[in-house]
């Protein structure tokens, strides 16, 4: 790889609380070497997480610890994407691990191709278990040219979406040219993200080997519900629903379905919450005007389609 004074990569870790398991993550990352920088965004922990973080990067030039009062990862993520001096920006959550030989790997290829959006499968490994198994996307053969770059946007979108942010590399610079930010101060602002920065890719490619170590565990985000939660889903979902009104199809339909899943998923949590708990009345009143089951099956049936012929 030749000698560059600008970064190739900018790893952005938001971190909150996080003392216990940002050692390892910061191992793992600090392990990929040249070409990268580190920037752990401390989202007002409590915790001698920055202290931690400081400590670890003491030895990497240019890799630094930002940090801000409490805000949430959407905002941390923002300022890390804002602050970053690479060329492109993978963001990592503070208790995952990167695998530095099939990073350095994806880092070979950006620095050849300079593609703005590299996907790859990924790992997981169930906590306690001990167990660690190759999550496959599906992605279609035969992804090289324009051509191939529509169909893996095509299969990202429709074959199964999930905002997997930590699976896929982006060109910095387009996701600041097409103002592609975080929602904050709302929970499940990667599912309204994530579409967002897959359209905004010009160039897009298909890695073959996983990058990221996915720890899964009880206590994330979306392992208790909230009626906080459910409204951040009907905000996000509305959001879906406005961004499908700017795009063209096929991507219009991607909305619109996307709309009807995340309102589908707010009426299924709100059923599980106490009916005298403030607040749900509206919320209901709101997910059943937005609610149209109709659209949802068709979305489903569409999404199915394409998968066919991705």
């Amino acid at each position: 790889m030749r000698p560059v004074t600008r970064p190739l990569l900018s790893l952005v870790v938001p971190a909150f609380q996080a003392r216990s398991t940002l050692g390892d993550c910061l191992d793992s990352l600090l392990a990929v070497g040249e070409g990268t920088e580190i920037l752990v965004v401390d989202d007002g922990s409590e915790d001698d997480t920055a202290v931690l973080a400081e400590a670890r990067l003491a030895s990497r030039p240019g890799s630094r610890v930002l940090r801000t009062p409490n805000r949430g990862p959407g905002a941390a993520r923002n300022l890390g994407l804002r602050e970053a001096r690479g060329r492109h920006v993978l963001f990592v959550d503070s208790d995952d691990l990167v695998l530095p030989e099939a990073l350095q790997g994806a880092l070979r290829l950006l620095d050849r191709d300079g593609t703005d959006l590299l996907a790859a499968d990924y790992l997981q490994t169930f906590g306690g278990t001990g167990r660690t198994e190759r999550v496959r996307r599906g992605f279609p053969p035969g992804l090289n040219g324009p051509e191939g770059a529509e169909r893996l946007r095509r299969c990202l979108l429709f074959r199964h979406f999930k905002p997997l942010v930590w699976a896929h590399i982006f060109r910095r610079d387009r996701l600041l040219e097409e103002g592609v930010f975080f929602l904050e101060g709302r929970f499940f602002e990667d599912e309204e993200w994530m579409p967002r920065a897959i359209l905004a890719a010009r160039t897009l490619q298909a890695f073959p080997e996983p990058w990221y170590l996915y720890r899964r565990r009880g206590g994330s985000i979306s392992a208790a519900t909230s009626l906080r939660k459910v409204e951040d889903k009907v905000f996000v979902a509305r959001e879906m629903g406005r961004r499908g009104d700017g795009v063209t199809p096929p991507w219009k339909d991607f909305f619109r379905y996307a709309e009807q899943r995340i309102l589908k998923s707010a009426r299924r949590d709100l059923a599980t919450l106490p009916r005298e708990a403030e607040g749900r009345e509206v919320l209901e009143g709101e997910i059943a005007r937005a609610w149209n089951p109709g659209r949802y099956w068709w979305g489903k049936a569409v999404q199915a389609v394409r998968a066919r012929f991705i």
